[in-house]
């Protein structure tokens, strides 16, 4: 199988007064294409991080992450985006869409790519993952209007958009 994500000794330190705190050291994996994944662990442990740098949300303090063996360092920030909007669904636990949109509304470049389709195309799409995630009914709520399970079920619907 072809392999999709590499983090090869990604570590994570930052300063706290004058002391340095490591949150992640020379963490390894590797994801194929097709695998779902999730990042577990207590309290602390590095989770957050280890997403964003996984996603090319953020850069590592040492170590390296490749999509598609191209090495997120090197890549520019719109080349970035569009790699990662091809070739990751990412999806977090605490979904941060707008409130003032509706489950089809405005989205940012962590989702789904949809630059090459018309609007009426990514309705249609749309529709049919939230139907998918059992909520083609709430379809028109605002995320307010929205409980925690299906605000994460709208995130986990959006993942799965290409």
């Amino acid at each position: 199988m072809t392999t999709l994500l590499r983090c090869e000794n990604i570590s994570k330190f930052y300063n706290e007064g004058d002391q340095e705190v490591q949150v992640l050291k020379e963490v390894s994996f590797s994801m194929d294409a097709g695998e779902l994944v999730a990042i577990v662990g207590s309290s602390g442990s590095g989770k957050k991080y280890a997403f964003a740098y996984t996603g090319g949300l953020d850069q590592p303090s040492s170590g390296e992450v490749w999509i598609q063996d191209q090495s997120l360092q090197k890549l520019s920030a719109n080349k970035l985006a569009s790699l990662r909007n091809q070739h990751l669904g990412l999806c977090v636990s605490v979904p941060s869409f707008d409130g003032g949109f509706h489950c089809i509304g405005k989205r940012d470049d962590a989702d789904v790519n949809w630059k090459n389709r018309t609007n009426r195309k990514q309705k249609i799409v749309l529709k049919k993952m939230l139907q998918a995630v059992g909520l083609s009914h709430r379809i028109t709520h605002r995320p307010s209007a929205l409980s925690g399970g299906e605000r994460q079920r709208v995130a986990i619907a959006r993942c799965f958009g290409e």
